[in-house]
């Protein structure tokens, strides 16, 4: 919904700045995320693959070895996943945005230096939440399968450096998912803005007195 319609509606609105405190407490979690998606990545294969070697077989599933000459294909793959997840966000946003032409577009955060998707309208909580995490299951199932599924039940160790290296994305959305879901079980908040990814959002809330 655009801004200026929950304004006129009498919604409350609440301008969440990220100061000195938050900051640290986002780079914490997303440091956090990223470790516990890597190490639940590498148990996940365990229980696929398993550890111990196959019957008639030297090496174990799980002795990755990446093979140099795979080399462009490993960056083709991390640079076609990104730009896969990035437009991901962007067409999940497209089906919750009421002005799909006008209100997204795509810009690289000023301080990060990673690209994100930026919409101007305020959407609810549970819209803000799902256009982050969609994309990364579609994302992560694909690359998971081909870790393994292209080296003959081996885990193949460039691509599976490409998915932790994709994790580190998905844990900087996941910092962003998880504040949006303490903000609306804290403050119960109806409508959301993220306006510079979880440094700067702004807060409606539909309060008892209603603007005619």
């Amino acid at each position: 919904m655009k801004i200026y319609e929950l304004r006129e509606q009498g919604f409350s609105v609440q301008e969440k700045i990220a100061n000195r405190k938050i900051k640290f407490m986002v780079t914490f979690f997303w440091v956090l995320f990223t470790v516990l998606l890597i190490a639940g990545t590498f148990l996940l294969m365990l229980a696929v693959v398993g550890y111990s070697p196959p019957e008639g077989a030297e090496a174990s599933p799980m002795e990755a070895y990446a093979d140099p000459s795979m080399t462009p294909f490993y960056m083709a793959e991390i640079i076609f996943c990104l730009i896969a997840y990035c437009l991901l966000k962007v067409a999940m946003t497209i089906v919750f945005c009421s002005d799909k032409k006008n209100s997204i577009s795509l810009k690289v955060h000023e301080e990060k230096g990673l690209p994100m998707c930026f919409c101007r309208e305020a959407l609810t909580t549970w819209q803000t939440i799902l256009i982050y995490l969609v994309p990364m299951i579609l994302i992560y199932i694909p690359m998971f399968l081909i870790c393994f599924m292209l080296n003959g039940g081996f885990v193949d160790g460039g691509f599976m450096f490409m998915l932790f290296f994709m994790e580190f994305f998905f844990a900087f959305d996941l910092a962003l998912v998880a504040y949006v879901l303490a903000l609306k079980i804290k403050g119960n908040i109806n409508y959301i803005a993220v306006n510079d990814h979880v440094y700067d959002l702004t807060l409606f809330k539909k309060t008892y007195i209603r603007a005619k």
